[in-house]
């Protein structure tokens, strides 16, 4: 596989893509790389606009009327397909019902790790994701660090702030899929 770059933000809730786009921003800053979002389902292409405003200079729209309610393996397969493709370095899921499952997934077909519920982020010297989860009932934090890509993270809702909405665009990427 080619070197990993960039910093992807996802989640199948919409206010909790915002937030990993806050948190995306700062990551892909520090790494010195493109921060794109991806977004799956029916009639996303106002959405897909909003989220270069909210800091995403890509947004991989898959729009389809198929895919209006999340379909596991559906998601599945297009998030893997662009991850073979496209190489992120970092991906970021919303840690909901859907995503933390989805995650795993993703991780095993890419055979890289996961970390879930994520509430604290930094990048370390060499430039790798440092992942801080809550462990022993919230009596302690486990610091966790990748040997390679890509780092797959699930990140909780309203672990970081929504970044402010700038005027400001991005690359759009619409990519069809057959439901």
């Amino acid at each position: 596989m080619s070197e990993n770059k960039g910093v992807w933000v996802f989640s199948e809730v919409y206010d909790i893509a915002l937030e990993l786009l806050g948190k995306g921003r700062e990551l892909a800053d520090k790494t010195k790389t493109e921060l794109s979002a991806i977004l799956i389902g029916s009639n996303v292409q106002d959405k897909a606009a909003e989220l270069a405003k909210y800091g995403a200079d890509t947004v991989f729209a898959v729009d389809n009327q198929g895919l209006e309610r999340f379909q596991a393996e559906a998601y599945l397969g297009i998030l893997h397909n662009l991850a073979v493709a496209y190489h992120p370095k970092i991906i970021l899921i919303g840690s909901t019902r859907n995503g933390k499952p989805l995650a795993a997934r993703l991780a095993t077909r890419l055979e890289a790790g996961c970390i879930p519920d994520c509430t604290r982020m930094s990048i370390d010297e060499s430039g790798r994701l440092v992942g801080e989860r809550i462990t022993y009932g919230g009596n302690a934090f486990a610091k966790i660090t990748f040997k390679s890509g890509p780092q797959i993270v699930t990140v909780p809702a309203r672990a970081f702030e929504k970044p402010e909405k700038k005027d400001r665009s991005g690359k759009d990427c619409e990519l069809g899929f057959a439901a």
